[in-house]
């Protein structure tokens, strides 16, 4: 049996999900505070990377911080010793971050660039490159190819990236919250068909699922792509991220989804995961529905392929088909 999803996605309006939005993206969300106060306060996310900064950083070195939002990680990169930080933002944001460093004190060390990074030629080589590009599985938020691009241009020979590598893991699953709204939408609600509804859910990508959890897991998890962040190239970035895997089923039961997530290794010894297992943190995992569950028995083959294409900034689109092979009885 075979079921598949698919969905062009532009993160800031889905409204328009299967075609390809002109909107610059970053100029509807990240520069809203609702969005910044979310990721700040994730005390995983930012302790986790001040961590990383405080171990890597040289004293007297410099940093250059991509997409630097509100300017936190500049202003970490700052305590840990950094003679001069580059803050570069391109949506409205940066204004922000120009107060909030003045406020703590670190407008002579930080310098806050208002414009995209592509748009810049550095000034000087910087010790450290830092840039939280991650999305819920990494790559689907398309922010990879402008850090590669800076680091071609800013970092030294030498230099540390923030993170270094980060590995995408998948896993098939069945999440019970999801069947309950399919079951809800093709109840016929209030005496009206709406079996509409349940057919767009097949193809949204369902983030923030904090209530995915290892028990929901159909089978163990498989690393879907590594992206080594000094060694990637720009233009290995733009290209469509592929993956065929095998998973065996654990356990009798039902597949309606697959869950993606992430794990990254900061510099220094600090890694940051949002596996079902992993305290707490904005991003959870991303839950890819199937049009109908799958029937698995414990030992079964189950076949992803998964692809994620790059559009333009903060757009990708992504399919996916899961494949269940049976075992068949000798009797």
């Amino acid at each position: 049996m075979t079921t598949a999803g698919e969905i062009m996605l532009d993160f800031f309006n889905d409204s328009k999900r299967h075609t390809e939005v002109k909107l610059t993206a970053s100029e509807c969300d990240y520069a809203t505070w609702p969005t910044h106060r979310k990721m700040l306060s994730d005390e995983i996310r930012c302790t986790r990377f001040r961590e990383a900064l405080l171990r890597v950083v040289p004293r007297g070195g410099t940093v250059l911080d991509v997409g630097a939002g509100t300017g936190i990680l500049s202003i970490f990169a700052a305590q840990a010793g950094a003679r001069k930080v580059y803050a570069v933002e391109e949506t409205l944001m940066a204004l922000e971050a120009r107060e909030l460093v003045a406020r703590n004190g670190l407008a002579g060390r930080i310098e806050v660039l208002h414009s995209p990074i592509e748009d810049l030629v550095s000034s000087e080589k910087v010790d450290v490159i830092v840039s939280e590009w991650l999305g819920g599985f990494a790559i689907d938020e398309n922010m990879l190819p402008p850090v590669l691009l800076a680091r071609d241009r800013w970092l030294k020979s030498g230099g540390a990236m923030i993170p270094n590598r980060v590995d995408v893991w998948m896993a098939p699953c069945f999440l019970p919250g999801f069947e309950e709204k399919r079951r809800f939408w093709l109840g016929k609600p209030y005496g009206v068909d709406m079996a509409l509804v349940a057919e767009r859910m097949y193809h949204e990508l369902f983030y923030e699922q904090h209530d995915l959890s290892p028990e929901h897991l159909m089978s163990e998890a498989a690393v879907l792509w590594t992206i080594d962040v000094l060694s990637e190239t720009v233009e290995r970035s733009r290209k469509p991220f592929k993956a065929e895997s095998i998973f065996i089923a654990r356990k009798r039961g039902e597949i309606n989804g697959l869950a993606a997530w992430f794990s990254a290794d900061l510099g220094g010894g600090v890694l940051i995961s949002t596996d079902p297992a992993s305290p707490a943190n904005h991003w959870g995992r991303v839950f890819l529905p199937l049009t109908r569950p799958l029937t698995v028995q414990q030992g079964n083959t189950i076949s992803v392929n998964m692809a994620c294409h790059p559009l333009g900034p903060l757009a990708t689109r992504s399919k996916w088909t899961v494949m269940v092979k049976r075992i068949r009885s000798t009797d």
